[in-house]
């Protein structure tokens, strides 16, 4: 008895039937499974759907369907050249950050030559000498007037 192999495959296909994924109210453009089966037999989903699961699928899983890899390679370099321009902006965004902190820095050091400067000049100045004050007449611990 020799043993039948199924192969799944995707095919594209048109009903009026929704997607059968959870929440999706697409109809159906996709199908996988053998196209020979019953309805019942295959997976069907939207052409959204299909997009994201081949676009999640390691690419030496991806099938040879030239109508498949239309949809999916396209996703996949998309996705690649949104990744590349987010760096783009990130390394440029980094960039003035880094030209924002050396200005920043050069601005401090000047504060700080100029306050060094000050510091300088007013250490250089003396202090007045401070007057000396009297109280008045000293007394002992009994009371009595110092002689």
């Amino acid at each position: 008895m020799r043993i039948l192999e199924k192969r799944l495959k995707v095919f594209k296909t048109s009903s009026a039937a929704r997607c059968q994924t959870h929440r999706c109210r697409n109809r159906i453009a996709y199908g996988i499974g053998s196209r020979g089966e019953k309805h019942a037999g295959n997976n069907y989903f939207c052409e959204q759907c299909i997009e994201q699961i081949g676009s999640s699928m390691p690419i030496e899983l991806l099938s040879n369907n030239p109508e498949v890899q239309k949809l999916i390679v396209p996703s996949k370099e998309k996705d690649l050249e949104c990744e590349n321009q987010k760096l783009k902006e990130e390394i440029e965004r980094l960039k003035e950050e880094k030209s924002l902190i050396a200005e920043n820095a050069g601005q401090l050091q000047q504060a700080i030559e100029s306050l060094e400067e000050e510091y300088r000049k007013l250490a250089n100045v003396k202090e007045p000498a401070k007057p000396r004050t009297t109280t008045g007449k000293k007394t002992t611990k009994s009371g009595g007037k110092n002689r």
